[in-house]
């Protein structure tokens, strides 16, 4: 879709319920709007967010960390590394012609397609359970993209398919949740599976299992980064261990 349709859609949000002004207008007269809260319901104009960051305005959600853990695969995988949660194999690829040519080379593994940009941001998921029909799917559907952009393949891994989420006020864990992690892109439960999606929920506790081998391993970052807002995780809890896959932390994506 064209940037400028997009735009058409955006612009459509909220339209005759709430009074709307353009970001760049409100920053120019943020002088005069120090008590305000300044909340990001996604990850996008980072440029500002953290410009009102610095200068000591009340900002919550968005900043460049979400950005780089929606938006770049790989360093989300590295930086859940540093920190203890293991990820099945991933192999990060700029162009469809190479992932193809990989996946020929590898007939017996079954992959997960996650986009960093392009046509969208959606994890493309293969039906099949058999790791060599699984593959074929992946191998289709690459060559139906025609600008995939840049993105990673994952290794699937048979297990539930989870999310975990902390809430942080000031680094310090207050409340934890559990989402399970099975969509699909139709409504009515068909389509294609693309991941995450928050059809069922639970709070479960802070010093469970489940916290304690997820997020829990994340706590002494979000604690150095002084960090209020969601932390989560997701993850496949398989036989063999737990499996971090992607974190995603947007304050009006999340539940």
């Amino acid at each position: 879709m064209a940037d400028s349709e997009i735009k058409k859609h955006y612009d459509l949000v909220g339209k005759g319920i709430v009074t709307k002004v353009p970001l760049e207008q409100v920053m120019r007269k943020r002088e005069k709007l120090k008590d305000w809260y300044w909340i990001w319901d996604g990850n996008h104009t980072v440029e500002e967010n953290e410009l009102l960051r610095k200068e000591g305005f009340k900002v919550f959600g968005g900043g460049k960390y979400a950005d780089l853990m929606e938006h770049d695969r790989d360093a989300a995988l590295k930086f859940a590394k540093k920190y203890g949660l293991q990820s099945s194999p991933s192999f990060p690829f700029t162009d469809t012609a190479t992932a193809i040519k990989f996946c020929e080379q590898n007939e017996e593994m079954a992959y997960v397609f996650k986009p960093d940009e392009g046509e969208n941001f959606e994890t493309w998921v293969p039906e099949s359970e058999s790791p060599e029909d699984a593959n074929a799917e992946l191998v289709t559907h690459l060559k139906s993209l025609q600008n995939a952009g840049s993105f990673i393949l994952q290794e699937r891994k048979d297990g539930v398919e989870t999310n975990v989420e902390v809430w942080f006020v000031k680094g310090e864990p207050r409340f934890a949740f559990m989402g399970i992690e099975s969509k699909k892109k139709i409504v009515g439960d068909m389509g294609e599976m693309v991941g995450c999606a928050f059809d069922f929920t639970f709070e479960i506790p802070l010093d469970s299992k489940a916290v304690r081998e997820s997020v829990g391993k994340l706590f002494p970052a979000y604690k150095k980064m002084n960090y209020t807002g969601f932390g989560d995780a997701n993850f496949i809890a398989a036989r063999d261990g737990v499996w971090f896959f992607e974190k995603c932390e947007r304050f009006g994506y999340n539940a």
